[in-house]
């Protein structure tokens, strides 16, 4: 009876030890969207997929089809950081990231998620004129530099080249967009194109720029991201045509924009085509309708830093233009305290 007892007791501690063992082992997690999360161990991160091992069975996802991963190794602060970044608390989660010794991190994954989220963190703190971006431009390049390998890099190219567009510089914002081109995927390749279009629209290359995005309006898009592209084409090329004599070519084509596409689904994309509209009048000399496209953007889709800036800067102009001082003055301290490192707010 004691030997029956004592098996039963070796049996049950192996089953929990193994347990243990297996949970260990599955506590990595990649969720996918709607549903519980992939459990496993992840044993190789590319730019655009993740292996995981669940089981001795290697099974492996694209990065575009990812909205976040969990890792087991993932310091307490780390998982704190990453809560508050989901939630848009970018002071809260630098809070607890700049507490996390990166030195001391032993797995090549933490570090990445570490040093990604700290660039991340600072770069949009930056975007927003709460944070230098002269120390958060160099921590994103540096992480896309030593870390091609990681599932952040396509939205770390992507970010970096956004802060180049913001204080002008847009050779660099042009070649951080490119790489997007290389990814394997569609739609990825179309905003690398439209993004590059856009950047030579900042240096004021608009033929070179309308020839970009006719290319990409081309292309027939089989997913909702590549039609995002491939709109966001079309208001770029109507802020050529503005810029090259066709305003109201390009005004049709805006007023097509905003009437088949809903707010409250792309609040960025009527920023920038309330922008584009706006330069449309401008170059047509009607500054109470560049106005009214101005503040669309100004009152109601300013959730991009660099659209926003340069909304402010044009309305900024245009009130004093139609005589209104006080709403110039507004505009400006506006544009200089919220982004004074940004090239719209230097730019006179």
């Amino acid at each position: 009876m004691k030997k029956l007892s004592l098996l039963m007791l070796t049996m049950t501690l192996s089953l929990l030890t193994g347990a243990t063992s297996l949970d260990a082992q599955v506590a990595d997690q990649i969720y996918l969207g709607k549903g519980a999360p992939v459990r496993g161990v992840i044993t190789k991160m590319t730019a655009a997929e993740i292996t995981v091992t669940i089981n001795t069975v290697d099974r492996k996802y694209a990065v575009n089809e990812i909205d976040r991963v969990t890792l087991a190794e993932a310091p307490t602060g780390l998982k704190m950081a990453l809560a508050s970044l989901r939630t848009g608390q970018l002071e809260a989660a630098k809070v607890e990231l700049d507490k996390i010794a990166v030195a001391g991190i032993k797995s090549k994954y933490v570090k990445q998620e570490v040093l990604y989220s700290q660039a991340y963190c600072a770069a949009k703190l930056a975007q927003q004129g709460q944070y230098d971006i002269n120390k958060a431009g160099p921590l994103l390049q540096t992480f896309v530099t030593g870390n091609a390998d990681s599932y952040h890099f396509f939205p770390a190219v992507e970010l970096l080249g956004d802060l180049f567009i913001g204080i002008g510089n847009y050779k660099f914002a042009a070649e951080n967009y490119g790489k997007l081109k290389s990814a394997p995927w569609p739609d990825y390749q179309l905003r690398g194109s439209v993004l590059q279009a856009n950047a030579l629209i900042g240096s004021e290359q608009y033929p070179q720029a309308l020839t970009s995005y006719e290319t990409v309006l081309k292309v027939t898009p089989t997913t909702a991201a590549g039609r995002l592209q491939k709109t966001l084409a079309q208001i770029g090329k109507a802020h050529c045509l503005a810029e090259t004599g066709k305003t109201q070519e390009g005004i049709k084509l805006l007023r097509k924009v905003l009437k088949d596409n809903d707010p409250k689904q792309s609040p960025q994309l009527f920023g920038r085509a309330y922008n584009a509209l706006g330069a449309c009048y401008r170059k047509e000399n009607k500054p109470q309708d560049a106005l009214l496209a101005y503040l669309h953007t100004d009152l109601l889709f300013y959730s991009d830093p660099p659209v926003h800036a340069e909304a402010l800067y044009y309305l900024k102009q245009l009130w004093s233009t139609v005589k209104k001082s006080d709403r110039a003055n507004r505009a400006r301290t506006l544009l200089q305290q919220r982004y004074a490192s940004s090239v719209w707010a230097t730019k006179e």
